[in-house]
């Protein structure tokens, strides 16, 4: 379940009820519209909140069902400190696939597995290029963006090799 998840059968308890996502640590709050906006604490640092309106304390059991859920799917999730930046790089992926179609495959269908190493020593000579300049940012892109998309050409290469032989 994602955090995006959570807070969307949260509302479906009680439509007052928010994460706040500001601090490292993830809190269940509760918005009272009839007292000048005021925010009550309701789940943080896996307690609730002991002066909690009695109209949430009656949906506590709920609420705690819901966080054990998420709390268990994420605790596979976060045993793997990769997955966050992986999960990103498929999002990615996803994204410029919808933007542009699917151009990888498309070139290395026309011009052949060459476009593979084409691709890859383009961002490795980028790559060098910032570390040589002893810049972590040029022109709008920087190392991180170039190494995400080093990876990503590497994705997308295994997926048409994998969907290549497997065809």
């Amino acid at each position: 379940m994602t955090i995006e998840e959570l807070e969307k059968r949260l509302k479906k308890i009680d439509d007052r009820l928010y994460i706040d996502k500001s601090d490292d640590e993830t809190e269940i709050m509760w918005k009272d519209w009839s007292t000048d906006n005021f925010d009550w604490n309701v789940y943080y640092f896996g307690h609730f909140d002991s002066a909690l309106p009695d109209e949430i304390k009656a949906k506590k059991d709920q609420i705690s069902d819901l966080v054990k859920e998420y709390e268990a799917t994420n605790k596979i999730q976060s045993s793997n400190s990769f997955k966050r930046y992986t999960d990103h790089l498929a999002d990615v992926l996803l994204e410029k696939n919808e933007a542009y179609g699917d151009s990888f495959t498309k070139s290395v269908d026309q011009f052949g597995n060459t476009v593979i190493a084409i691709r890859l020593s383009d961002k490795f000579n980028r790559i060098c290029s910032l570390i040589g300049k002893d810049e972590l940012k040029e022109n709008d892109e920087s190392l991180q963006d170039t190494l995400l998309d080093m990876a990503g050409y590497s994705i997308l290469a295994l997926k048409y090799l994998k969907e290549l032989i497997n065809d």
